[in-house]
């Protein structure tokens, strides 16, 4: 090989080196139209697109708001799992629904999720009580939502769960 073959092919593997350690940004345009539940839809996305576990809530009795959501965000690889990039948009949408005729939303963060409930009404504040007792990870979920319907009166299901080894034994301390 000579040298000007060398240095072209030193300066390339240099390139592509370079290039791998880059940051890129990417501009999000996130529009949610004709949907009945756009809030839900959004934060249906945003689960898909960018990986972020988001539950949803829809509050008891709410007629559909199908206002229209725009909303623009720029990401890059270090902060799409970073929790301010996520708690920033979730806050954006809540804000973009807070000035409509659409039920009011609060955002919360636990268990390594994030979750969109009604500000007043959620069957999910219900006080249970649970007894210390081994059991699989579905009997609890299955048991905390029968109570929750006992309690409030609102049926609650255990909706999809992929992923979550339901057959898993955990023991839940006694809690309130």
């Amino acid at each position: 090989m000579s040298m000007t073959q060398s240095g072209i092919r030193a300066a390339t593997l240099l390139t592509v080196f370079l290039s791998g350690g880059t940051a890129w940004s990417e501009e999000v345009r996130l529009t949610i139209k004709d949907s009945p539940q756009p809030l839900a839809t959004a934060a249906k996305r945003l689960e898909t697109r960018e990986g972020w576990g988001i539950t949803y809530e829809e509050p008891l009795g709410a007629l559909p708001a199908a206002s229209p959501l725009d909303l623009t965000y720029t990401v890059t690889e270090a902060t799409r799992a970073d929790v301010t990039l996520q708690e920033e948009v979730l806050t954006r949408l809540l804000a973009q629904q807070a000035g409509k005729d659409a039920p009011r939303f609060r955002l919360v963060r636990a268990g390594g999720l994030w979750h969109i409930t009604p500000v007043k009404g959620s069957p999910l504040d219900t006080p249970i009580t649970m007894s210390r007792q081994e059991r699989s990870l579905g009997e609890v979920l299955r048991a905390l939502c029968a109570e929750v319907t006992r309690q409030s009166g609102t049926r609650v299901e255990l909706g999809g769960t992929p992923g979550l080894q339901l057959e898993t034994p955990i023991t839940v301390d006694a809690v309130t």
